[in-house]
Parts: C-alpha cells; sequence; structure tokens
C-alpha cells in the first residue's frame, strides 16, 4: 500500500470534494463557488491511498 500526499490544486478534485463537504456538518449546503474561492486562498493538502492489486 502507498500513500501520497499532495498540495497541488490541479490534483485536487473539487467535485469529489464539494460531495463530501456540503453534506458535512460543518460546511452543509457549502456552494461549488464558495468552496473555490476557499480552496484558491488556502493552503489544501489531499491525500490517496494507492493499493497494488494482484
Amino acid at each position: 500500500m502507498k500513500f501520497e500526499i499532495s498540495t497541488d490544486p490541479k490534483r485536487m478534485q473539487i467535485d469529489v470534494i464539494h460531495v463530501f463537504l456540503r453534506q458535512s456538518y460543518w460546511a452543509r449546503g457549502i456552494s461549488r463557488e464558495r468552496l473555490a474561492v476557499a480552496m484558491e486562498h488556502s493552503l489544501c493538502f489531499g491525500a490517496a491511498v494507492w493499493e497494488r492489486r494482484s
């Protein structure tokens, strides 16, 4: 299993992040536009887990 952490905004999937956040209790209903602005003005970290399939 390989873990990868990135701060590259081009690697962030804003649509996936938006679906998750708009359902969370701390950002319920956040618009995609507001999220995009927030991400532009923030240092965002993304994490991925890669599993090798045999």
